[in-house]
């Protein structure tokens, strides 16, 4: 009786040990599988992506917004769909301009102050003239080109004009960038406020460089000279006396080697310019 437990505990010790060893294999093949796997992530984290790789993700992003912007849209012109048709119901007309002016007579008559409906209309044709550049903006410089080429060439509405201005101060904003950036510049400099006064001084014509350059010099910051001066426009003006006071027409004949070689007349200018 006493052999039978004996063998019965050894038999019980070595399945005890064959678990435990099986067990300890388990650990190992887990611990070797996680390893692995921390350093799958590592690499996958350290690969660099390609340049299609990092197009796509732009493109998803852009579709992303644009999407929402859709669904946002779609979502306000169902309200506005249920509301019309809720006025068609209260009046009996069928018309949009009948019911506006149906209510717009209403409401005066109670002493409110309903603005004018075409001034109302162009307003919100500017706004949404914003949303479709802030739309095309958010494409790139190409896509802005683009735009503006097509509506350079045609009869444009007041939401095709606001858009069409939006972008053209947007991509000579990205010209600018580019060309100060050519230079080596911080581009930080297009945001400062002094200089957005200093350069809105200027003819559209007269490259952002020379104005940057010109700008440094009335800081004291000295710069080689360009080889041609852009003016803002033709002058023959006696740049030898400076006088207390200009007006913006008498400002504007002046060139920027007039106000290089004389740095007082452009301090008067620029006391000037407060006054106008």
């Amino acid at each position: 009786m006493e052999d039978e437990e004996l063998k019965e505990e050894e038999v019980i010790n070595e399945e005890e040990i064959i678990d435990e060893e099986e067990i300890s294999e388990e650990d190992v093949d887990n611990e070797d599988t996680s390893e692995e796997e921390i350093e799958e992530e590592r690499q996958e984290e350290e690969r660099l992506f390609t340049q299609e790789e990092v197009q796509e993700q732009v493109d998803k992003a852009v579709q992303s917004k644009l999407f929402r912007e859709r669904k946002k849209y779609n979502k306000e012109r169902e309200d506005t769909e249920r509301l019309v048709d809720m006025l068609k119901i209260g009046t009996g007309k069928e018309d949009i301009n009948d019911i506006y002016d149906e209510m717009s007579d209403f409401y005066k008559e109670r002493g409110y102050d309903i603005p004018d409906r075409a001034v109302r209309r162009d307003e919100e044709e500017r706004v949404l003239g914003k949303h479709d550049a802030e739309e095309i903006i958010s494409l790139g410089t190409e896509d802005i080109s683009e735009a503006l080429r097509e509506l350079s060439n045609k009869r444009r509405s007041v939401r095709e004009e606001e858009t069409f201005k939006v972008l053209s101060v947007q991509l000579s904003k990205d010209k600018a960038r580019e060309s100060l950036e050519s230079m080596g510049v911080d581009t930080a400099i297009l945001d400062d406020k002094k200089f957005q006064d200093f350069a809105s001084k200027f003819s559209s014509t007269t490259p952002i460089t020379e104005i940057y350059d010109f700008y440094n010099s009335t800081k004291g910051i000295k710069k080689d000279k360009p080889k041609s001066m852009g003016s803002v426009k033709n002058s023959k003006s006696n740049v030898g006396e400076v006088k207390d006071f200009y007006t913006k027409e008498e400002a504007e004949k002046f060139t920027l080697k007039d106000f290089d070689k004389n740095p007082k007349l452009y301090e008067a200018i620029e006391k000037s310019a407060s006054k106008w």
